[in-house]
């Protein structure tokens, strides 16, 4: 597999878990959606051309392009209260994705329409059969410095080939009003 290149993954979607990733947010620039991961869990590398089956990266970004809309669940400190959603483009995507999300101290549940998944594994990424962690856990020690944590989080270190993201817009996820909330309860 090629770092820093945009690798379409759109048809090995069950090749990478992002349910026990760690993220601290997502950024939009241009109709695509960026997320910075650190701990993705690789579950079928062979589709990606790695020759082990299942490993982690400490860093990686995971882009999903023409994003028409992001639904969000989750919250702050164990409280699921916040849910809502934002349309971020005209008309509907080809796909619907789900994606979980966390930090130390918020967790969410994604789903987002989109038309194609791009993986892109940074040149500085590492790889080990090990859990990446970016702050100390009730089970992981943290194993990656804080200020790599912080740079990466904050798009501040890029590939060339995602370097417009640095102009991308940072999605906040917000309680919605009461009726949107049970619209999207019922649709989820």
């Amino acid at each position: 597999m090629s770092r820093n290149t945009l690798i379409d993954i759109t048809d090995q979607r069950h090749a990478i878990d992002t349910s026990e990733s760690y993220s601290k947010g997502c950024y939009f620039y241009e109709g695509d959606l960026l997320i910075p991961y650190m701990n993705i869990d690789i579950i079928e590398g062979e589709l990606l051309g790695f020759d082990k089956k299942r490993f982690y990266f400490d860093f990686s970004y995971l882009i999903l392009t023409n994003c028409s809309t992001v639904h969000w669940y989750g919250g702050a400190n164990g409280k699921n209260n916040n849910i809502g959603e934002q349309r971020l483009l005209p008309g509907e995507s080809d796909q619907i994705g789900y994606f979980g999300m966390m930090d130390i101290e918020e967790g969410w549940e994604l789903k987002i329409s989109f038309d194609h998944r791009i993986f892109v594994v940074p040149e500085f990424a590492k790889m080990s059969n090990e859990w990446f962690s970016p702050w100390d856990t009730p089970n992981f020690k943290r194993n990656i410095a804080e200020n790599k944590v912080e740079d990466f989080s904050n798009l501040r270190i890029l590939p060339e080939s995602i370097k417009g993201f640095k102009n991308a817009e940072r999605l906040n996820f917000y309680a919605g009003a009461e009726k949107e909330i049970e619209r999207i309860k019922s649709n989820w």
